[in-house]
């Protein structure tokens, strides 16, 4: 189950972050569609345990591999992703208001040709929030 905490960091302030746990290659079941997708792409990948400094207080790892901002990950998004997949059915549809990044985007809006699950993903980073897939330590043996 992904887990939405702040971080709080000496570099940037607080950051808002969901954690989507990747383990043997999967990720949580209800964001695994979003896996091999453009959007999974933009998302940040960083091994659990610079996570679990980071929540103790040891941040600068952490924002060394954070990648694109919420904001600049919303202007990499493939044409695909930019377009609703409802435009052609809905009535709310006005081509400068069902995109991203538009200050007045409908509830309804939906990527086109990807998993529901990438709609949720839009909302977070319009939310300010970074989308952080944690990846298993590699065994280490400390002689």
């Amino acid at each position: 189950m992904p887990r939405r905490v702040t971080i709080k960091t000496r570099e940037l302030g607080q950051l808002d972050v969901l954690l989507i746990r990747e383990a043997a290659g999967q990720w949580e079941p209800e964001w695994e569609p979003l896996r091999e997708t453009s959007v999974a792409g933009l998302m940040t990948r960083v091994a659990r345990s610079v996570i679990e400094e980071a929540l103790r207080g040891y941040s600068w790892p952490l924002v060394q591999l954070l990648g694109l901002p919420p904001a600049g990950a919303l202007r990499k998004l493939s044409p695909e992703a930019k377009a609703c997949s409802q435009r052609r059915s809905c009535r709310l549809w006005r081509a400068e208001d069902c995109q991203p990044k538009a200050k007045a985007l409908p509830w309804c809006f939906q990527p086109d040709t990807l998993p529901l699950k990438a709609a949720e993903a839009v909302q977070l980073w319009r939310e300010g929030v970074y989308l952080i897939v944690t990846l298993e330590d590699a065994c280490r043996l400390d002689l």
